[in-house]
């Protein structure tokens, strides 16, 4: 089954901007369950205002399940997580994403060796 989670246009910055998903500071933005193969995407969002253990911005499944989702082409601000404060526990494509002002202990803001095995 392949799942599409996109904006109207992904590849318009302002359509982005205006795209808002927000997290509230009530945990991750977007949780993947980590069943999700590379046709499964989310494309052309802010996603905004997480804050979790892991991944603020996009946490990808569980310790042992990680997604296998395509993220691309998102807007990942003001997220905060001890670890991967924009994305975490994705092992799938990560790409053309802009990552900002993003909280981590580890991870440089993004993902980190230690949960994520996916191409950047």
């Amino acid at each position: 089954m392949t799942i599409c989670l996109r904006s109207a246009n992904p590849m318009d910055t302002n359509v982005v901007g205006n795209t808002i998903i927000d997290g509230h500071q009530a945990g991750p933005v977007v949780t993947f369950t980590g069943t999700e193969n590379e046709y499964c995407w989310l494309s052309g969002f802010t996603l905004r205002n997480g804050s979790a253990q892991y991944g603020g911005g996009v946490l990808g499944g569980v310790s042992d399940r990680h997604t296998h989702a395509t993220i691309q082409n998102n807007l990942i601000a003001s997220n905060y997580a001890d670890c991967g404060g924009a994305v975490a526990l994705c092992d799938g494509t990560i790409q053309n994403n802009t990552i900002r002002a993003t909280g981590p202990t580890t991870g440089a803001g993004s993902t980190s060796a230690e949960v994520s095995s996916g191409t950047m």
